[in-house]
């Protein structure tokens, strides 16, 4: 990865702002054909998994294992194959990005696992140091793919990055959460005209994986686009 040098000035607020917030729109813009078959695989692969565990454990299970359901198997592929779909200066294929989501999945199942549990771990003593977490860890899952290092070494990195960056990526989480708005609501629909005339059981599964898959793709693809404004890109 190129990262800017240590000589140079490091870019004000608003700079890094407009960096993080033109990457994100760019991302939408050039990879959404990519991002958009992801999603629809991640909602597929999202509702076997909630299912497979209604049908295991009982459709109550969900509640009670919250963000340690099932379908954060599925989570995580789809996680990795999304940060390599918009990581580089280049356009990956599908098929590449599943080949190598593919090889980085032990790998970002973990840093997932560790993520929520330090999510949880924050919103347990107050919700500030649990929305804190969010962003200070927000590039643990794309360092694992854009620099293959350990687990720590992960999320040390993106501590690192985000410290130095505070203020952009606050101002970047707003950008993210109106997106994200606009991605729940238009997935929500898609959810509610996909599960007109099933049960009840299975409508719950096929709008919360829908919501779940749009929420996971949209973060990741902040995430990813936060990084290649403050830390850089691979060339073509």
């Amino acid at each position: 990865m190129e990262e800017t040098p240590a000589n140079d000035p490091k870019p004000g607020l608003l700079a890094s702002l407009m960096a993080i917030a033109s990457a994100f729109i760019e991302t939408l813009v050039t990879r959404w054909s990519v991002l958009l078959i992801l999603l629809g695989l991640a909602w597929v692969a999202g509702g076997i998994a909630k299912t497979i565990q209604a049908v295991l454990l009982g459709p109550e299970t969900q509640a009670l294992m919250g963000v340690f359901g099932l379908d954060i198997v599925p989570t995580a592929f789809f996680t990795a194959a999304a940060a390599h779909a918009v990581l580089w200066a280049w356009r990956p294929t599908i098929r590449e990005c599943l080949e190598v989501a593919a090889r980085a999945f032990a790998m970002m199942l973990l840093v997932l696992v560790i993520y929520r549990l330090a999510f949880i771990f924050g919103l347990a003593m107050l919700i500030l140091p649990g929305l804190a977490v969010i962003v200070l860890f927000t590039f643990a899952p794309v360092i694992v793919m854009a620099e293959r290092p350990g687990v720590v070494q992960s999320f040390l990195g993106s501590w690192h990055i985000t410290r130095r960056n505070i203020g952009p990526m606050v101002g970047g989480y707003i950008l993210f959460l109106l997106a994200c708005l606009g991605g729940l609501v238009i997935g929500g629909i898609a959810a509610a005209t996909a599960s007109i005339g099933l049960s009840d059981a299975l409508s719950s599964v096929v709008q919360d994986s829908l919501l779940s898959a749009v929420f996971s793709l949209l973060h990741i693809s902040f995430a990813a686009s936060a990084y290649k404004a403050l830390v850089g890109t691979k060339p073509d």
